[in-house]
């Protein structure tokens, strides 16, 4: 019952701008909306510990209060790009401990992007933002309800910082990639680490960045799975088959992966 009626609201939300704003701005950082995408499970998985969660791609938050809520102690480190999430960001440390954020952007090389946030009538929608705008319009076509909504948006952009992670010489044992199309040239830059680590990753599916992700982390001798809910464990992941999902988990060829079933 309970999966049922956040279905519902999520669904709802996606189909009318005001109300989406309230429902991301108020309802979704409830502790009854939390996690806010069930793939979390599959993080929480790999239990608790000192090594931390880096969570690239933060936004307001929402993805540390999630990964909280399964995991009670392992340190999280969030990376966010926009400056314009600061202030959430701030509340959430103050709501959980063993929380930390920086502001910066993260990519292959130290470099000034350009982030394009959608703004739909006056609701600017930070979660969607991305070094790419045409990223950002067809993430919003497929994710949203509103007809149209990818073409009828205008843009605000900002100019971020960005650097390899391989530069903060992080030790991450758990790592969350979402960059709305940007994932490539983030696990790009974070080659060393993963090499060193070797953290379980989970990345968003985006079309526009998953070649790129598979090369590197392929390379990396990194194998793709997804997480089933109803087994709670993994399953293999062969790109192609059945409906893309939402997440691709990343796994070490050497994890001991839990299997679905």
């Amino acid at each position: 019952m309970k999966h049922a009626i956040l279905d519902f609201l999520r669904g709802l939300a996606v189909s009318d701008i005001h109300l989406y704003e309230f429902v991301r701005r108020r309802v979704a950082f409830m502790d009854f909306m939390l996690p806010h995408d069930e793939d979390f499970k599959g993080l929480a998985l790999f239990g608790d510990g000192p090594e931390p969660f880096l969570d690239i791609g933060a936004n307001d938050g929402l993805s540390a209060l999630s990964y909280r809520k399964l995991i009670a102690s392992r340190p999280i480190l969030s990376i966010e790009a926009n400056a314009l999430h600061e202030a959430s960001l701030k509340k959430v440390k103050d709501r959980i401990a063993g929380f930390d954020y920086r502001l910066m952007g993260a990519s292959d090389e130290r470099a000034e992007l350009t982030l394009f946030t959608p703004v739909f009538k006056s609701v600017a929608l930070t979660n969607y933002a991305s070094t790419d705008e045409e990223t950002a319009r067809r993430n919003l076509d497929a994710h949203m309800r509103i007809h149209r909504i990818g073409e009828r948006v205008t843009f605000r952009r900002t100019e971020v910082k960005a650097f390899p992670i391989d530069d903060l010489d992080l030790s991450p044992r758990i790592v969350k990639i979402d960059v709305e199309g940007h994932e490539g040239r983030v696990v790009a830059g974070m080659r060393r680490t993963l090499a060193r680590a070797r953290p379980a990753m989970m990345i968003e599916y985006n079309p526009a960045s998953y070649e790129a992700v598979r090369a590197v982390v392929s390379a990396l001798d990194y194998q793709s799975w997804i997480f089933d809910s109803r087994g709670d464990g993994f399953a293999p992941y062969a790109d192609g088959e059945g409906a893309a999902p939402l997440n691709v988990f990343w796994l070490p060829r050497e994890a001991r992966v839990p299997s679905a079933g």
